[in-house]
């Protein structure tokens, strides 16, 4: 053991030193050299120091500390596990096919665009190349689950229901039967042989061609707002009954 002499006595020998446990020992010894403030290298002896060795001068070594045990909490095996909710970015599984847990806004935002742009791809060759028109239905049933998951987790992340994804899809499939009715419509009056440029039928087909794209866009612009409210509309930043914050550490009991 090591220590710094707090008191010591030339003519007794007796002194006293501060051990680097804390610890305070009596000493004796006439040994040359020692003095107040001196440091010793000694053998410890119940609250003797025996046998010291004066230390040369020098910086004063770090003393010697004792760490604080810090025991592990037992976990009861029927406590609730804290599991944290965030989703990684690298786990694009669970983020484009899971339907629990909850979705930040700029991850929304960006598989949206993502797959508005992947759409918009499929009718521009479908336009410019109508032999593969087919490419359209493939690529909504492509994007629809995927579109289904990242909006159910939006609406978890603001509290609301995943049951609300319903709106945008019957939007999207009300859409889907406008165009179909209209490419009907005018697949008939191709049969018939009806010129679009004449005739009273001519005309009654222009008003209904008309009124079924305005309530495509009227269906479109609802959509786009549903869109715009969840994708703007901050999350809840605590914890809600589905999950912890995308991006914090707040734990949730299962």
């Amino acid at each position: 053991m090591r220590g710094e002499i707090l008191t010591y006595d030339p003519q007794t020998g007796a002194g006293l030193v501060s051990g680097d446990d804390l610890q305070r020992y009596s000493f004796r010894s006439h040994l040359s050299g020692l003095a107040v403030g001196r440091r010793i290298d000694f053998v410890i002896d119940g609250l003797e120091a025996r046998e010291p060795v004066l230390l040369p001068p020098g910086p004063v070594a770090q003393r010697f500390v004792s760490k604080p045990v810090v025991s592990k909490p037992v976990v009861s095996k029927d406590a609730p596990i804290a599991v944290s909710a965030a989703i990684t970015p690298r786990d694009w599984k669970s983020r484009l096919f899971s339907l629990s847990g909850r979705m930040e806004r700029a991850y929304f935002w960006k598989a949206t665009l993502i797959m508005t742009s992947i759409h918009a791809i499929a009718w521009g060759v479908a336009i410019l190349f109508p032999q593969v028109r087919q490419v359209i239905p493939i690529t909504f049933l492509a994007c629809l689950w995927p579109y289904l998951a990242i909006t159910t987790k939006r609406l978890h992340d603001i509290g609301r229901t995943g049951w609300l994804v319903a709106i945008p899809l019957g939007l999207i499939v009300l859409v889907l039967k406008v165009a179909l009715f209209i490419a009907v419509l005018g697949g008939l009056y191709g049969i018939l042989a009806i010129s679009i440029d004449t005739g009273p039928s001519t005309q009654a087909f222009q008003g209904v061609a008309m009124v079924a794209i305005g309530a495509v866009l009227l269906i479109l612009l609802i959509h786009l707002a549903f869109v715009i409210l969840i994708g703007c509309r901050k999350g809840q930043p605590h914890n809600n009954r589905f999950g912890a914050p995308p991006t914090g550490t707040a734990p949730i009991a299962i």
